[in-house]
Order: structure tokens, then C-alpha cells, then sequence
């Protein structure tokens, strides 16, 4: 979701299989090597308030950023007047979850801008409890109430929720795989497919070591040591395992097939 060519991309995946109904996104990441990820960005400009008071470069070249991209899709959106809110919160003492969770919404939002989509904000539909704990089978049954009369495609930001009292909370760093899970359980879906931007099973991190070899082959005897590792399991199987059915697919925009 990080430049018009990606959001160009997710948007032909979706299109190519009608089935494909829920649109879990995350907020926008790197661009190059060089680049910082808007959550990053965003966890940044609430320390610097928190710190020093000023932020204004840090946020300035958030909004230059957003802005960039909202002309790139040629969108009609006014990101300006959600960036100037977006600041005005922030200087007023923002938690580090709301601001961090602004990253998912706006990518939402330009999403269902360009598209057409339902916006639906996963506020609406993913529970914590007032001490910022999730609330599984809350989440269940205020997802499944909501989404089972929606029409047509719908865009979720991914990441984050809300208390009753409407209090932003989010999941640990990577939790936009959680909300995909969440929806997919409330939704009885057949397939949920969590979409990466990592070409395959490397032999280690990319952003660590150069050039990691890809692993093209892995038995199944080995596959929940790779689970355990990348936390997989953790995150996801206590929502997917619920529905047996339910089949779990991890796929590369780079090089998958949108079919």
C-alpha cells in the first residue's frame, strides 16, 4: 500500500475473483531500503510531542507523503482535512495507539476512494476492553452483526480497535493479519488468503542479510518450526482453527498469480 503502483496491484488481486469480498489493509511501508513505514513515522511524531513538543518536520513529511499519493491515484479524497485533524489530536496528547493506527485507516480510506468499496473502520468491529485487552468472542459477534449485510466489496483497515468507550487500541506490530483472521472467522469465509510482499520462505530476514536464498521446497514435518517462528500460529490459529473448513493461504503479490 505504499505507492500507487502496489494499491494498483491489491486492487487488480481483488478484482480478479469474485469471492474475494473483505479487504484487510495494512498501513504504508517502505518504498526503498532508505524509507521509513508510516507506523514508524507515526510512533515517531508522538514521541517527539511527547518529548520535546515540536514534531511539525516529522509530521510534514507524513503529510507530504499522503498527500503525494492521494494525487499519484487521482482520487477525490480530502486527505488534507484528515491530516490536519490527524495533527491537531496529536498535539493534544494522542495515545501512541491511536496515532500508530492512523496508518491503517488512511490506507483504508484511499483504498475505498479509489475503488468504490465499503469503508467499514475496524473500530466498529474489533473490541478491547477499557484496560486495552482483546475481546475475542466480543469481536466475533459485533464482526459477524455488521458484515453479514453488507453489499458488495468492503475495505478494513487492519490493526487496531476500540473500547466501548470508543478508547483506540491496537495489536502487536503485524496485526493486520490478526484483524484478516477476525473477519474471516465472523464472515464464515472459505479461503482466507493473507497477501505478502516477501517473495516466498527465505533462509533469513531480507532487511538483515543481502540476498537471502529462498527456500522452494519445505515438508510439512518442518513447516511448525517455520510456524512457531514467524509467530504464525500465535497470531492466527486460535480464529482460523475455529472454523475447520477454513483454509489458511499465504501468497506474494510479486510473483502469485491474482487467481
Amino acid at each position: 500500500m505504499a505507492t500507487r503502483e502496489s494499491i494498483n496491484r491489491v486492487i487488480d488481486i481483488v478484482s480478479a475473483d469474485d469471492r474475494r469480498k473483505f479487504v484487510i489493509v495494512s498501513a504504508p511501508g517502505k518504498r526503498n531500503k532508505s524509507d521509513i513505514k508510516v507506523t514508524d513515522q507515526l510512533y515517531k511524531i508522538v514521541e517527539e510531542q511527547k518529548t520535546t513538543g515540536n514534531f511539525k518536520e516529522s509530521f510534514d513529511a507524513l503529510k507530504e507523503r499522503f498527500v503525494s499519493l492521494t494525487k499519484e491515484l487521482g482520487v477525490d479524497f480530502d486527505i488534507i482535512s484528515e491530516l490536519d485533524n490527524l495533527e491537531k489530536v496529536i498535539a493534544n496528547g494522542a495515545t501512541a495507539s491511536y496515532a500508530a493506527s492512523r496508518g491503517e485507516y488512511l490506507s483504508a480510506k484511499l483504498l475505498s476512494a479509489k475503488t468504490g468499496w465499503t469503508f467499514i473502520d475496524a473500530k466498529d468491529i474489533v473490541r478491547f476492553n477499557d484496560c486495552g485487552v482483546f475481546d475475542p468472542e466480543y469481536t466475533n459477534d459485533t464482526a459477524k452483526a455488521l458484515l453479514q449485510n453488507v453489499k458488495g466489496r468492503a475495505v478494513i483497515p487492519g490493526f487496531y480497535g476500540a473500547s466501548d468507550c470508543g478508547d483506540i487500541f491496537t495489536f502487536s506490530r503485524g496485526g493486520s493479519d490478526i484483524t484478516g483472521a477476525i473477519v474471516a472467522r465472523a464472515t464464515d469465509a472459505i479461503i482466507y488468503e493473507n497477501w505478502t510482499d516477501v517473495d516466498g520462505f527465505l533462509t533469513a530476514d531480507p532487511n538483515i542479510v543481502e540476498n537471502p536464498k529462498q527456500i522452494n521446497v519445505q515438508n510439512c514435518a518442518n513447516f511448525p518450526i517455520w510456524a512457531r517462528t514467524f509467530c504464525i500460529r500465535n497470531r492466527l490459529s486460535r480464529f482460523v482453527s475455529r472454523k475447520r473448513r477454513l483454509t489458511f493461504a499465504i501468497l506474494s503479490t510479486p510473483t502469485t498469480t491474482a487467481r
